[in-house]
């Protein structure tokens, strides 16, 4: 078979890339990689970024809605307990009104109360007259089966109602036109208004005076009060004032009878004084560096403890914080209040919540941070757990919507606890003796002081002895 002939064409020359170009090529394609893992990794921490940010604003509005729905909870919780007790009541009833004879008024109270069980005792007591037919008194017999059927559950008065009107209309009380043929709230307190008679008489306008009913300040009427001696309130006590005895010691009597007795002077220092030290004054133990006559030394020098010197501190700290919490309170706001009492303020959670506040709560609660290291330092001394610092807030601090009476006993629970680290203290505070020692107290220890004018304030330790020299004296 012979071989057929095959038409040449040529084929353009193409040139094969070099090795630099491929290299090139390569590292265009790594560095086009390397791009897109950036863009994913970008893609990435941003989206993770939003969901934490949005994480944390959720969990901030869920604890700021917790208490309305805590509330809300709670108001349908008693509104279901309430249905329930009445449909136990109603079926208590009932069982007691299916009987063959009257139920008894005290097992009809044993079911619905006093109130409303003698209401409904004396409703059936009326029914049962209208059954017999017309009674004498209508108005009277209306009205008491009118305040029974209000007594009843809405449920009992649908059942009970045609058994009521048909007595009713049987007992001359009205007729099937002017008795409604279901159970009408208004109608029913318009039969008791009705029932009821005249209204009450206004109160005499007649001048009241007050008399002595058997030592008891009474008031009544002029016309009763004719022949009935006036009461007079009794005197107050005379002021007593010092007198100096032929002894020496100072006594008081009443004013009428200090008139021309002796004053007493005051006593001077008698020789040489000694330090520091606790004497028998008046029957009083008084620390002091000035021994006058009659004073006679203790026999044994009071020092104060390790214990003491750091609940002093703690109560120097205590004051200050108290003292900052009382200038800070007048300056917050409602909605400050609020987001302090329900949103966490401590850990991470707690920086972001305090970041919405303005300078006056920031500072309220650091203030509040001490006062609750200063209340629980003293009695545990390890760390404070964040539910004290929560829990001391609920107790001591401004409430949310807080009423005078709330507000009164705050300050009063603030200044129990700091007089129960004043008592601790004991003498530490008290004399200032960590002061004369200078050593063993801690910074910050204050020392509660009176002025000659009668004004109160705490002194830091090392300035008691200027204060005394002006006339202040330690409050005990």
């Amino acid at each position: 078979m012979p071989i057929l002939p095959v038409a040449y064409q040529p084929r353009p020359y193409v040139r094969s890339p070099r090795f630099a170009e491929l290299l090139l090529r390569s590292g265009e394609q790594q560095a086009e990689n390397i791009r897109r893992q950036g863009d994913i990794s970008a893609q990435l921490w941003s989206g993770l970024g939003q969901n934490i940010a949005g994480g944390i604003n959720q969990y901030a509005q869920e604890r700021q809605q917790a208490p309305i729905r805590a509330q809300e909870a709670e108001a349908a919780r008693l509104k279901l307990d309430r249905e329930r007790n009445l449909a136990k009541q109603d079926e208590r009833l009932m069982q007691l009104f299916s009987g063959d004879t009257p139920p008894e008024p005290n097992a009809i109270i044993g079911i619905v109360g006093p109130e409303r069980g003698l209401r409904i005792a004396q409703g059936l007591t009326a029914f049962h007259e209208l059954q017999s037919g017309p009674v004498k008194d209508a108005r009277e017999t209306a009205g008491r089966l009118a305040r029974a059927t209000k007594a009843l559950s809405p449920q009992m008065q649908t059942q009970f109602w045609p058994a009521i009107r048909a007595a009713a209309i049987k007992g001359g009380l009205g007729d099937a036109q002017t008795i409604p043929e279901q159970p009408d709230p208004e109608f029913l307190t318009a039969i008791d208004t009705w029932a009821s008679g005249e209204a009450p008489k206004a109160p005499p306008s007649e001048e009241l005076v007050q008399v002595d009913v058997n030592g008891t300040p009474t008031f009544m009427p002029r016309s009763q009060a004719a022949g009935k001696p006036a009461y007079h309130a009794p005197q107050a006590p005379e002021p007593l004032h010092p007198v100096a005895g032929a002894d020496g010691r100072v006594t008081y009597a009443p004013r009428s009878q200090a008139v021309g007795q002796p004053v007493p002077q005051p006593r001077e220092p008698q020789g040489a004084q000694p330090p520091w030290q606790w004497v028998n004054r008046d029957g009083k133990s008084v620390y002091t560096n000035r021994v006058i006559a009659g004073d006679t030394p203790t026999s044994a020098t009071v020092k104060t403890t390790e214990d003491e010197r750091k609940t002093a501190g703690f109560y120097g700290q205590m004051s200050d914080a108290i003292q900052v919490l009382d200038e800070l309170e007048p300056l917050l706001t409602q909605k400050e209040l609020y987001q302090i009492q329900t949103l966490p303020q401590e850990g991470l959670v707690g920086m972001a919540n305090r970041g919405d506040l303005r300078e006056p709560a920031k500072r309220y609660l650091r203030a509040f941070e001490q006062f609750t290291e200063a209340r629980l330092r003293p009695v545990s001394g390890a760390v404070i757990a964040d539910s004290e610092y929560a829990r001391d807030r609920r107790t001591y601090a401004k409430q949310y919507a807080e009423t005078p009476q709330l507000a009164s006993d705050r300050k009063a629970a603030r200044e129990r606890a700091r007089s129960s680290l004043r008592l601790r203290a004991g003498v530490a505070i008290d004399d200032g003796t960590a002061a004369a020692a200078g050593a063993g107290q801690p910074t910050g220890t204050t020392v509660r002081m009176r002025a000659p004018n009668g004004q109160e304030k705490d002194v830091p330790v090392n300035e008691v002895e200027a204060y005394r020299a002006k006339g202040a004296t330690v409050v005990r």
